[in-house]
Protein backbone atom coordinates (compact mmCIF):
# COMPACT_ATOMS: atom_id res chain seq x y z
CA UNK A 1 0.00 0.00 0.00
CA UNK A 2 0.72 3.71 -0.19
CA UNK A 3 2.48 5.30 2.89
CA UNK A 4 0.12 7.86 4.27
CA UNK A 5 1.56 11.62 3.99
CA UNK A 6 3.56 10.86 1.50
CA UNK A 7 2.04 10.05 -2.06
CA UNK A 8 4.93 10.40 -4.09
CA UNK A 9 7.54 7.87 -2.52
CA UNK A 10 5.35 4.59 -2.91
CA UNK A 11 6.22 5.02 -6.77
CA UNK A 12 9.82 5.54 -7.03
CA UNK A 13 11.29 5.40 -2.87
CA UNK A 14 15.02 6.56 -4.45
CA UNK A 15 13.80 9.29 -6.89
CA UNK A 16 12.15 11.22 -3.91
CA UNK A 17 15.43 9.82 -1.49
CA UNK A 18 17.78 11.34 -4.43
CA UNK A 19 16.49 14.36 -4.61
CA UNK A 20 15.74 15.59 -1.00
CA UNK A 21 19.42 14.34 -0.23
CA UNK A 22 20.97 16.97 -2.96
CA UNK A 23 22.89 19.98 -1.26
CA UNK A 24 24.89 21.83 -3.85
CA UNK A 25 22.57 23.28 -6.66
CA UNK A 26 23.71 22.70 -10.37
CA UNK A 27 26.88 24.64 -10.96
CA UNK A 28 25.27 26.61 -14.05
CA UNK A 29 22.91 28.31 -10.99
CA UNK A 30 25.84 28.98 -8.81
CA UNK A 31 26.76 33.15 -8.83
CA UNK A 32 30.15 33.76 -7.83
CA UNK A 33 31.16 35.23 -4.63
CA UNK A 34 31.01 39.23 -4.19
CA UNK A 35 31.40 39.04 -0.19
CA UNK A 36 33.68 36.27 0.72
CA UNK A 37 31.16 34.14 1.45
CA UNK A 38 30.07 30.45 -0.39
CA UNK A 39 28.14 27.29 0.49
CA UNK A 40 25.01 26.15 1.71
CA UNK A 41 22.30 28.61 2.10
CA UNK A 42 24.15 31.70 0.10
CA UNK A 43 24.30 29.66 -3.42
CA UNK A 44 27.74 31.23 -4.31
CA UNK A 45 30.50 29.58 -5.63
CA UNK A 46 33.92 30.99 -4.91
CA UNK A 47 35.12 29.76 -8.41
CA UNK A 48 36.58 33.00 -10.19
CA UNK A 49 35.83 34.96 -7.05
CA UNK A 50 38.35 37.55 -5.76
CA UNK A 51 39.41 35.63 -2.43
CA UNK A 52 40.29 32.85 -4.20
CA UNK A 53 38.61 29.55 -5.99
CA UNK A 54 38.62 27.34 -2.98
CA UNK A 55 35.10 27.35 -0.42
CA UNK A 56 36.25 26.49 3.27
CA UNK A 57 34.10 23.81 5.61
CA UNK A 58 32.98 27.66 6.96
CA UNK A 59 31.57 29.04 4.35
CA UNK A 60 34.32 31.76 3.25
CA UNK A 61 36.36 31.72 0.12
CA UNK A 62 39.84 31.59 -0.21
CA UNK A 63 42.96 30.12 -1.74
CA UNK A 64 44.84 28.65 0.78
CA UNK A 65 45.32 25.02 2.50
CA UNK A 66 43.06 25.77 5.12
CA UNK A 67 40.42 26.88 2.37
CA UNK A 68 41.61 24.29 -0.19
CA UNK A 69 42.39 20.75 1.14
CA UNK A 70 40.01 17.73 1.32
CA UNK A 71 40.76 17.07 4.21
CA UNK A 72 40.37 20.53 5.99
CA UNK A 73 36.56 19.94 4.79
CA UNK A 74 37.05 21.94 1.32
CA UNK A 75 33.52 22.19 0.03
CA UNK A 76 34.01 20.86 -3.96
CA UNK A 77 30.49 22.07 -4.56
CA UNK A 78 31.01 25.42 -4.10
CA UNK A 79 34.80 25.90 -5.45
CA UNK A 80 38.14 23.73 -6.31
CA UNK A 81 39.64 21.62 -3.84
CA UNK A 82 42.94 19.73 -3.74
CA UNK A 83 43.91 16.44 -2.14
CA UNK A 84 47.43 17.84 -0.94
CA UNK A 85 49.27 20.88 -1.04
CA UNK A 86 51.75 19.64 -3.56
CA UNK A 87 48.54 19.50 -5.71
CA UNK A 88 47.23 22.77 -4.65
CA UNK A 89 50.76 24.54 -5.32
CA UNK A 90 50.88 22.87 -8.94
CA UNK A 91 47.40 24.32 -9.82
CA UNK A 92 48.71 27.71 -8.29
CA UNK A 93 51.94 27.69 -10.58
CA UNK A 94 49.50 27.31 -13.31
CA UNK A 95 46.88 29.82 -12.61
CA UNK A 96 46.99 33.04 -14.23
CA UNK A 97 45.83 34.52 -10.72
CA UNK A 98 48.33 37.15 -9.47
CA UNK A 99 50.44 35.77 -6.27
CA UNK A 100 49.39 39.07 -4.29
CA UNK A 101 46.61 41.26 -4.73
CA UNK A 102 45.24 43.27 -7.32
CA UNK A 103 43.93 45.48 -4.96
CA UNK A 104 45.29 47.62 -2.39
CA UNK A 105 45.59 46.44 1.30
CA UNK A 106 43.66 48.01 4.42
CA UNK A 107 45.72 48.19 7.61
CA UNK A 108 43.52 45.62 9.25
CA UNK A 109 40.30 47.31 12.16
CA UNK A 110 39.81 44.02 13.62
CA UNK A 111 42.87 41.73 13.84
CA UNK A 112 41.64 39.81 10.74
CA UNK A 113 44.13 39.79 7.58
CA UNK A 114 44.90 37.56 4.51
CA UNK A 115 43.39 37.07 1.20
CA UNK A 116 39.90 37.02 2.01
CA UNK A 117 39.74 40.28 3.73
CA UNK A 118 42.79 41.85 1.88
CA UNK A 119 43.78 43.91 5.32
CA UNK A 120 47.66 43.87 6.66
CA UNK A 121 49.12 44.05 9.97
CA UNK A 122 51.60 45.58 8.88
CA UNK A 123 51.02 49.31 10.83
CA UNK A 124 47.50 47.25 12.83
CA UNK A 125 47.37 47.78 16.69
CA UNK A 126 46.54 44.27 16.57
CA UNK A 127 50.56 43.46 15.05
CA UNK A 128 52.83 43.44 12.24
CA UNK A 129 52.97 39.49 11.60
CA UNK A 130 49.65 37.80 9.87
CA UNK A 131 49.42 34.11 10.98
CA UNK A 132 48.45 31.30 8.54
CA UNK A 133 44.94 31.33 10.29
CA UNK A 134 44.52 35.10 9.37
CA UNK A 135 44.76 37.19 12.45
CA UNK A 136 47.34 39.99 13.42
CA UNK A 137 49.75 39.45 16.22
CA UNK A 138 53.16 39.44 17.58
CA UNK A 139 53.94 35.83 19.41
CA UNK A 140 55.69 33.13 17.00
CA UNK A 141 52.23 31.66 16.28
CA UNK A 142 51.91 35.12 14.04
CA UNK A 143 55.25 35.68 12.59
CA UNK A 144 57.40 32.00 12.36
CA UNK A 145 55.89 29.23 10.48
CA UNK A 146 52.76 30.10 8.01
CA UNK A 147 53.48 33.43 8.42
CA UNK A 148 51.88 35.26 5.51
CA UNK A 149 54.18 37.78 4.40
CA UNK A 150 52.15 39.62 1.41
CA UNK A 151 49.97 40.48 4.51
CA UNK A 152 52.68 41.47 7.42
CA UNK A 153 55.81 41.32 8.45
CA UNK A 154 56.99 37.85 9.38
CA UNK A 155 60.29 36.24 10.97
Amino acid sequence: GQPSGNRWSWHNPWEASKTSSSIAAPTATLKVSTDGNCGGSTGQTCQGSRWGDCCSQYGYCGASSLYCLNSLGCNSAFGSCADSATTLLKSFTKSSRPATPSTALTVSPDGSCGGDTENTCQGSAFGNCCSQYGWCGTSSAHCDAGCLSTFGTCK
